[in-house]
């Protein structure tokens, strides 16, 4: 995983709020998955750009 690169684009809180005019119904179901992947490139040693 050296030569491995996790791009996480446009997560924004706009997309989750119902109430906000860029809310996609079923975004939030992303949060975990993101989150999780976040986290296990973190425990190997790379960090968010």
């Amino acid at each position: 995983m050296k030569d491995t690169a996790l791009l996480v684009i446009d997560m924004q809180n706009g997309f989750l709020n119902e109430r906000s005019p860029l809310y996609i119904d079923g975004a939030a179901a992303t949060v975990p998955a993101c989150a999780e992947m976040i986290a296990f490139r973190q425990r190997r040693g790379a960090y968010p750009v």
